[in-house]
């Protein structure tokens, strides 16, 4: 007799599931956010980690956009299966609308 996990019961909305969106693939996922204070207590570093299906998103490239529960995040590294496979973990980014890049090659930034 063939064992057959529900991942329903560990990505569930009504728990502590959040939607994502990558592309054209939707589904549901867990975010995890952890946060170290560095250099002396100056600087607070924030990490963003979403556990989800690797059947739906093990394909999610470096770099892609994801929309996880109405916010922008950017694949940090391509998903890494743990356990059994059936779920992977997708280091992120979080985008905030008013990031913009600079590119300082020599001298001060711009004011």
């Amino acid at each position: 007799m063939a064992f057959t996990e529900d991942l329903d019961i560990f990505l569930d909305l009504d728990d502590f599931g959040v939607p994502v969106t990558a592309g054209a693939v939707s589904g549901v996922g867990i975010l995890d956010k952890d946060a170290d204070l560095i250099i002396n207590g100056e600087i607070e570093v924030v990490d963003y980690l979403l556990t989800v299906s690797t059947e739906l998103f093990g394909n999610v490239g470096y770099g892609s956009a994801l929309v996880i529960d109405g916010h922008t995040y950017k694949a940090e590294r391509v998903p890494r299966p743990f356990d059994d496979g059936l779920l992977c973990r997708i280091p992120l980014i979080k985008i905030t609308p008013d990031q913009v890049p600079v590119l300082i090659l020599d001298g001060d930034p711009p004011t």
